[in-house]
């Protein structure tokens, strides 16, 4: 699949000339190599195959930074149709009263704080929401749930969670809830070989929340509401299949099709 176009095949008619609707990606900050008399830049932002996946659905993707104001966030989701929270560093362990794990990095309170908030807004507003990696996380934890902080401290004979490919692929079994949203956006199976780059992961499960699939170790990959509404949170990295894979790409159109419907 070439970047905007759907398995090589023609947009159904009229597709494009449909509204597009907004998706709000979170983001998060970029520490630039310091330069010999020049001071260190941070930027913000996220990897593009995210934007791209949404483009790809004739959607509209735009950056939220990581504001840590609860009402700038509730103004952004007032604009919004969808929201996608990105992946990212671990998030600070105090938001579960717990104790940092040595093997914790990349933490950033401010995006924390943002991310709790856009969720909590967008659930108030029914938009669907899709959390991948680290959003998956921050959905739990917005729900009142909490976190493994590194899964090898926990899980025997753990499978390997922090993977690198030459190109994206598929490395290890997950095994899928029946009856559930993911099942039914995989058309059904009961197993799929996703990517992954995590050494945590959900352990208690925040309220209203269920599994709805697992690595062969027993680690939670995908949970979702368990009331219908269209909340979806995934362990592993769709948004880097999108050109390679049909269940990717049915995870973003899921999430494009219910923004649509707004």
């Amino acid at each position: 699949m070439r970047w905007g176009a759907l398995d090589g095949e023609p947009i159904r008619k009229g597709f494009y000339a449909m509204s597009k609707p907004l998706i709000g990606l979170t983001t998060g900050r970029i520490l630039m190599p310091a330069e010999r008399g020049r001071s260190q830049d941070v930027l913000m932002g996220c990897p593009q195959e995210y934007a791209m996946a949404v483009e790809a659905w004739n959607a509209a993707a735009v950056m939220i930074p990581p504001m840590g104001d609860e009402d700038s966030a509730r103004r952004v989701i007032d604009l919004l149709d969808g929201l996608i929270l990105t992946g990212g560093g671990d998030p600070l362990p105090e938001y579960m009263n717990a104790e940092p794990h040595p093997q914790i990095r990349g933490i950033d309170p401010y995006r924390d704080r943002t991310e709790t908030a856009l969720i909590l807004a967008a659930m108030e507003k029914n938009l669907p929401i899709l959390g991948i990696c680290k959003g998956a996380q921050a959905i739990n934890i917005a729900l009142g749930g909490d976190l493994i902080q590194h899964i090898p401290d926990t899980t025997a004979n753990a499978v390997g969670h922090w993977q690198r490919a030459v190109v994206p692929c598929g490395i290890h079994t997950i095994d899928i809830e029946p009856q559930t949203l993911f099942a039914r956006l995989m058309g059904g199976a009961s197993t799929l070989r996703v990517n992954s780059y995590h050494h945590q992961a959900i352990g208690r499960l925040g309220q209203g929340l269920q599994v709805a699939a697992r690595a062969r170790d027993g680690i939670i990959e995908a949970i979702e509401a368990d009331d219908g509404r269209p909340i979806l949170g995934l362990q592993y990295h769709p948004e880097e299949l999108v050109p390679c894979e049909a269940h990717a790409r049915a995870v973003f159109e899921w999430l494009i099709a219910q923004a649509r419907q707004r």
